[in-house]
């Protein structure tokens, strides 16, 4: 492959990173919003709905973006069969997590059983957001390797990406609990699921933009 098709590969794959880096981000800060605007207490089942529709189109653009992470990583560091597979498996699971999480908020919507229906959501988006962050763990700190030579920017980097992945496993966590919290409590309260969301999606939008900055800044992570 020549290099002037190999820089034409790669200003694609990073367009295609950074333009589902901004979709999961603009998601995520809609849903943030509207869970926001749920807990002060403006039409919380029906905003909760739509924030877990919200929170779902955010998971499936994490998907993609993932998918075009690896795929610039492959070619810049070789490829390893076992993390294709395993990198490509999260990438599926956060696609399949964010559809089944939109079919629960529609069906939320019209008022079947919403508040059951986006506790089981918010369960399989924390499930889901655990899975993405030890994976992407993984490529970040096998791409701030490969990204710079100087040791500081390095450090400074995987520290970054570090404190980023483990706030999306604390919020994973916080969403399950609350789910749960709220599937036992077998009352119509708004707030567990609501929190939840609102958690998630602050979570994943710091998690898009700072993919997308550090895309934008030129450093190749």
């Amino acid at each position: 492959m020549t290099e002037t098709k190999q820089n034409q590969i790669d200003r694609k794959t990073s367009k295609a990173l950074i333009g589902g880096s901004i979709a999961e981000a603009i998601a995520a800060a809609a849903a943030t919003v509207l869970a926001i605007i749920g807990l002060a207490g403006k039409m919380p089942e029906s905003l909760m709905a739509v924030a877990t529709i919200g929170l779902g189109l955010a998971l499936l653009f994490k998907g993609a973006a993932l998918s075009a992470r690896f795929n610039s990583l492959v070619r810049d560091i070789g490829e390893n069969g076992k993390a294709a597979d395993e990198i490509g498996a999260t990438a599926s699971a956060e696609s399949v997590g964010g559809l089944i999480g939109i079919v629960l908020g529609m069906l939320a919507i019209l008022a079947i059983v919403p508040n059951l229906l986006v506790s089981a959501a918010v369960i399989i988006y924390g499930g889901v957001v655990i899975i993405g962050a030890a994976t992407n763990s993984r490529l970040d700190h096998a791409q701030v390797a490969d990204g710079s030579d100087n040791a500081d920017v390095r450090k400074i980097a995987h520290e970054a990406v570090t404190s980023s992945n483990a706030l999306l496993v604390l919020v994973g966590l916080a969403a399950i609990v609350l789910g749960i919290r709220s599937l036992s409590v077998g009352l119509p309260i708004q707030e567990l699921p609501l929190t939840a969301l609102l958690a998630l999606s602050v979570g994943i939008l710091l998690s898009g933009t700072s993919i997308c900055g550090r895309m934008l800044s030129g450093l190749k992570l």
